[in-house]
């Protein structure tokens, strides 16, 4: 196999700049070399194992915007796409190059799921930051059934409840994920169900307005994932029906199977179709799902 990503035109497929223009502290992912000086500013995605105690920190600001929280999203898939591409120039003159790439393609492809679940759980603590009316009212409603499920009706008359208008992100972490974890969805819409129970209309419709083809783009990223951490048998069956529904798209044939199942999916992943590998183009595509979240400026 010859050193190098074997087609350079996936450049224009890169997920973009977060800000929509070029960066001097960016350097080129195909044609830069690894002795290249880089100024790279860290993402805070790229750490995994993101918890609301590091949000904790950030205290020191009053208010978290969401738009924020979708450029730094875009920022973190940029590193992660460069991660892929130097690895893939690393590995390419091994002999085993071909099952350490499906390997890679696998781990890639889970820190994408990952980086997402981190950055929509960032995007609904900054739009409860910002403006929790909604959520307070939904919280407000199920402690009220806590109480007169457990007391009875006649003691709900006697308890107050007093919520914050702005909740701090640790206040906010506290009480929409326990135990100091992410805000996780089992799938796209259980995702778009809780942003129109807690999020105010100006971020909620943005969910809202998700296309099909992009809301079985997230369920397909969320069911690969769930197959390569589980490797069972249910989680195999969802990610072929997933993957069914998503070659259904003419936008993401590609992505998607055709009638043979996908046995290997680091092979799947790290093949190249039209518009790069599907890698790349998971990357891309989630990427853009997360640019149509940003709500527009008041």
């Amino acid at each position: 196999m010859a050193g190098g990503f074997p087609n350079k035109s996936i450049r224009p497929f890169l997920p973009r700049n977060p800000v929509g223009t070029s960066s001097p502290d960016r350097c080129d992912p195909v044609t830069d070399s690894p002795s290249t000086p880089v100024r790279r500013r860290k993402s805070k995605y790229l750490k995994v194992h993101l918890s609301w105690k590091l949000l904790g920190e950030l205290e020191g600001m009053r208010k978290r915007n969401p738009t924020s929280a979708v450029e730094d999203f875009h920022e973190a898939v940029d590193d992660l796409v460069h991660y892929y591409e130097r690895m893939y120039d690393g590995i390419a003159h091994f002999s085993d190059a071909l099952s350490l790439l499906s390997s890679l393609a696998e781990q890639t492809l889970f820190t994408l799921a990952a980086l997402w679940e981190a950055f929509v759980s960032d995007y609904f603590m900054s739009s409860i930051n910002r403006d929790a009316e909604k959520f307070n009212t939904d919280l407000r409603e199920r402690m009220k059934k806590s109480v007169k499920d457990r007391f009875g009706d006649q003691v709900i008359d006697y308890v107050r409840f007093t919520l914050p208008n702005n909740p701090s992100l640790e206040t906010i972490g506290g009480m929409a994920a326990r135990d100091e974890r992410n805000l996780a969805f089992k799938d796209t819409e259980s995702m778009i169900s809780r942003a129109s129970e807690w999020l105010s209309e100006r971020h909620s419709s943005r969910f809202q307005a998700l296309s099909a083809e992009e809301r079985d783009t997230l369920d397909a990223l969320i069911k690969i994932r769930n197959y390569v951490a589980h490797r069972s048998e249910f989680a195999s069956e969802e990610m072929e029906e997933a993957l069914k529904r998503l070659a259904q798209h003419p936008g993401t044939r590609d992505l998607g199977r055709g009638t043979r199942r996908v046995n290997k999916v680091g092979a799947y992943l790290k093949a190249w179709t039209g518009g790069g590998s599907r890698v790349h183009v998971f990357c891309r595509r989630v990427s853009d799902i997360a640019d149509k979240l940003k709500p527009e400026e008041p």
